[in-house]
């Protein structure tokens, strides 16, 4: 997010489902199953400019959350 603010690139969060029923941890079995991916509408990198990195970071952390839910 340090580079996204310094480039002034948005960022897209995004949400993945199901992959950890598709290879579980530990695993190198693959298993059939679904996997679907949420794309998030784009965090512009200059509403974040006075705000910093971490605030970024947070908020595009918390739309990835609310797509899992």
């Amino acid at each position: 997010f340090v580079m996204a603010l310094a480039g002034e690139i948005d960022v897209v969060p995004v949400a993945v489902k199901g992959s950890r029923q598709v290879l579980p941890k530990k695993s190198f079995t693959i298993r059939p199953g679904t996997i679907e991916l949420h794309f998030g509408k784009p965090l512009k990198a200059k509403d974040f400019a006075d705000k910093g990195p971490d605030e970024f970071a947070n908020t595009a952390r918390q739309r990835v959350v609310e797509m899992l839910q």
